[in-house]
């Protein structure tokens, strides 16, 4: 297109790249299986114009952005096939070394589509205007794509599901089912691939569970292995069958987690021991170096005695509410003890009249004065602690800095523990997770260049079915030495204290390993390599233990037994966002107000290419919202059958710095939109619904399923405070006014009187008083699985339905009846 526009604007015929601009329209949208739509020709006519320009423009975002939209209508015009040398030398002929992959073509499109998307901040556009429709357009692309995938490949996941007998029990499995199936299409689209890893997860994230393992499966295979199986049949190219580690790893698990004898093992035998070896060793691994690192003799804490009080504790922690109560207590009171030792009592000593001037001007500038004594030699010395000793006491008795400091004090230690410090764990988790995904992009990239393409030589075809087979051992290597070894090896998260211990563990036969490895390799790579690779086996073969504990973690969670007691937060956005960390400001969360910041930074220094990127990643938080409530909401009353209401949809998600409101739409029963807002306010995550509108007209059947629906939807985004209970809770039950209110650092903030004369502090941790007589903070409300369950099954069958939570509505009030109008006077 940009070749094209050049000879275009040489030849005086501008008119030439229009054609192609139409040309490339009708087959994007052919490809799409779309009507072409009016205005795409004309969005993207600017992007052609500007990579016309010269040759560095034909390399800019926007002719890549065409290039990609290009190669999008060369996906679905041409087939894709692979060229399997090892299947076919396995099969001894019986299977052909060609065979096609048509489903992949809907995959490709859609990734090509997305590719284009990406580059949208950084296409150089004459206007605002011009990128606004350029984006509108490319966004309509996207979406169609989307779409495209879903109708093709989402009738043969299902048809998987029903095949392995995992099916829906009542409508919060059947949502599952749904989610299941987008979640692993918004996958495939965004990787290209999908693997055994990602089927696990999906189920493992969401209710539709695995049932009990039944004896003969011990051999076939549990659903999911089954599963496993024939997707990669019907999904070849696009999903990838588990390797044999994995799968001969979920065989054990399930022995484990799906039978009420492994269970009962696993719980009440495996977990205290192991754990009880893993923390022992491990504390004696990190406690004795620090010992000897300070001159101190080694504490012996690896004693049989302390192993088994270790295993005594972690079987009350897993089993004993009271006992966790206990710990939880204690763990609090050593918590304000340290707080008494190292906060109170220097806080103290500082407003004691008779020692605060020795505090002030003599012990708290003594300590950096005795440090620079120390550590400063010769003569120098005496001089630079003295000077030290009275600048630290000019500065610390100065009113204007005492303030400022105590702010910094107390701001620092709510940041460091409610935001540093569980904001480096989550940024290791996912940094060590986007690392795995740029592997296995890596990997699709290399397998999509050796898959034979139409049109191509038969010479093509052998040399892409040699590189294939070498590629097929290369890529099976590097998935297991960085899954198994290397990554659980460097992960800070999986490491300690799992991996510590098992180095530790085979430690004394490091020599004899290295040696038995490096003589078969020596054979295959010579005595150098095989040396080093035998070395950096056994340095990250501890690696294995840390892959293990994660995995036999996140295949327990596959089944119904072993379904967690209540409905929790689940992640929504990319990064694994859940509402709250959306919204909440840390150092790794807050996604929404660090990039309105960045919007209003990049607006204010007239940046429009930043605008436009902090404004496409804005529009991809609302997209993921918009996801979310569809699939967990919307998707509840659609297939809810006594709420009468097919037709209800996500309108519009709107995002502020501290906000998130999502409208419904429902024509069927009225034409105002309800809108439902999420406000993040000192740390509450704070729910309601500010416009009704057609909840207005719902009926009180209708009203009840709606309720429900919410308060599920709500635990499901991490709710904490409902302004619906609230404001029941401050009218007392009745058809009072409510009373301003706001949400603070203290509790729930009330202004009884007129013009804020009085006011009324109401604790929101823990609860008392009102909130906590009304059952009125909803995140202290947790709602069970078997409630939840059973709710829905009695609506299903038309029973008396029971409350799902005992505080006040979640609904405004219903309007009252409409008085009826008088007779006619004859």
């Amino acid at each position: 297109l940009a070749r094209a526009a050049i000879l275009a604007e040489r030849a005086g015929a501008p008119d030439v790249a229009a054609a192609d601009l139409t040309a490339l329209v009708a087959r994007l949208a052919a490809a799409l299986g779309a009507a072409p739509p009016p205005g795409w020709a004309e969005a993207l006519a600017p992007v052609a114009r500007a990579a016309s320009g010269d040759r560095v423009a034909r390399f800019s975002a926007g002719a890549r952005l065409l290039h990609d939209l290009q190669a999008a209508c060369l996906a679905a015009e041409r087939e894709h096939q692979i060229v399997d040398g090892w299947r076919w030398a396995l099969s001894a002929g019986r299977r052909a070394a060609v065979r096609a992959l048509p489903a992949t073509r809907e995959i490709r499109v859609a990734r090509h589509v997305h590719g284009a998307a990406k580059k949208l901040a950084r296409c150089a556009v004459a206007s605002t205007a011009e990128r606004a429709r350029l984006a509108e357009a490319v966004h309509a692309m996207v979406a169609l794509a989307e779409q495209r995938v879903r109708d093709v490949l989402r009738p043969r996941i299902e048809e998987a599901l029903v095949d392995v007998d995992l099916r829906p029990r009542h409508l919060p499995e059947l949502v599952a089912q749904k989610k299941i199936v987008d979640e692993l299409l918004d996958h495939a689209v965004a990787v290209g691939r999908l693997s055994l890893g990602n089927l696990r997860d999906a189920i493992a994230h969401n209710d539709l569970k695995l049932p009990d393992l039944r004896p003969t499966q011990l051999a076939t295979g549990d659903q999911l292995l089954r599963m496993d199986r024939l997707l990669a049949g019907t999904l070849d190219g696009v999903y990838r069958r588990g390797e044999i580690y994995m799968r001969w790893l979920q065989k054990l698990s399930s022995v484990l987690s799906g039978t009420g004898v492994g269970r009962l093992l696993t719980l009440y035998l495996l977990l205290p021991v192991v754990g009880s070896f893993f923390v022992v060793e491990g504390l004696q691994h990190m406690v004795g170096p620090a010992f000897k690192l300070a001159g101190y003799v080694e504490p012996r804490i690896s004693t049989q005695p302390a192993f088994i009080a270790m295993a005594v504790v972690v079987f009350l922690l897993l089993h004993s509410r009271w006992f966790r109560g206990g710990a939880l207590a204690v763990a609090r009171a050593a918590g304000r003890g340290l707080a008494a030792v190292f906060v109170d009592a220097p806080a103290w000593l500082w407003r004691v009249p008779g020692v605060r001037p020795v505090t002030r001007w003599v012990i708290l500038p003594g300590a950096p004065a005795a440090l620079c004594a120390w550590l400063v030699p010769g003569v120098a010395r005496w001089p630079v602690a003295g000077a030290v000793l009275v600048v630290t006491a000019i500065v610390i008795n100065s009113a204007a800095v005492e303030e400022r400091i105590s702010d910094w004090l107390v701001r620092s230690g709510r940041h460091l523990s409610r935001r540093v410090l569980p904001g480096l764990v989550k940024w290791a988790i996912e940094l060590f997770a986007y690392l795995i995904e740029l592997l296995e992009r890596g990997i699709y990239r290399v397998d999509e260049a050796l898959r034979f393409r139409t049109g191509q030589s038969r010479v093509m075809t052998v040399i892409k079915g040699v590189l294939g087979a070498l590629w097929f051992v290369v890529a099976y290597v590097l998935r297991l030495y960085v899954n198994l070894f290397v990554e659980p090896t460097v992960n800070p998260i999986k490491h300690f204290p799992v991996v510590t211990v098992a180095a530790k563990v085979i430690l004394p036969f490091t020599p004899q390993m290295v040696l038995a490895i490096s003589a078969p390799a020596s054979g295959l790579l010579g005595d150098a390599l095989g040396a080093s690779f035998a070395a950096f086996t056994v340095l990250v073969l501890p690696g294995l233990a840390g892959f293990l504990a994660w995995e036999l973690n996140g295949n327990w969670k596959l089944y119904r037994r072993t379904r967690p007691e209540a409905l929790r937060p689940v992640a929504i956005g990319s990064h694994g966002e859940t509402m709250l960390s959306f919204l909440r400001p840390g150092f790794h969360s807050g996604t929404i107000p660090k990039l309105h910041g960045r919007l209003r930074r990049a607006a204010a220094k007239g940046d429009e290419r930043g605008v436009a990127r902090h404004t496409e990643g804005l529009h991809h938080c609302e997209e993921a919202i918009e996801k979310f409530a569809d699939r967990q909401l919307v998707s509840m009353l659609n297939e809810a059958p006594s709420f009468r209401a097919v037709d209800v949809a996500v309108a519009h998600v709107h995002i502020g710095s501290n906000r998130v409101r999502i409208e419904l739409a429902c024509p069927s029963v009225g034409p105002a939109p309800a809108l439902l807002a999420f406000e993040f306010q000192s740390g509450w995550l704070v729910a309601g619904i500010p416009e009704a509108g057609w909840l207005a007209a719902l009926d009180a059947t209708q009203r009840e399923i709606f309720a429900i629906a919410l308060a599920g939807f709500y635990k499901l985004s991490g709710v904490g405070l409902v302004r619906e209970q609230l404001e029941d809770v401050l009218r007392d039950g009745g058809d009072a006014a409510v009373p301003p209110y706001d949400v603070a650092d203290d509790g729930l903030v009330v202004w009884p009187g007129p013009g804020f004369a009085t006011e009324q502090v109401h604790p929101l941790e823990p609860p008392t008083g009102a909130l906590a007589a009304r059952r009125a903070v909803f995140g202290d409300e947790p709602i069970t699985w078997i409630a939840w369950e059973n709710t829905w099954e009695r609506l299903a069958f038309g029973m008396t339905l029971r409350p799902l939570l005992e505080g006040p509505g979640l609904l405004p009030p219903a309007a009252a009846p409409a008085p009826a109008a008088p007779a006619p006077v004859s």
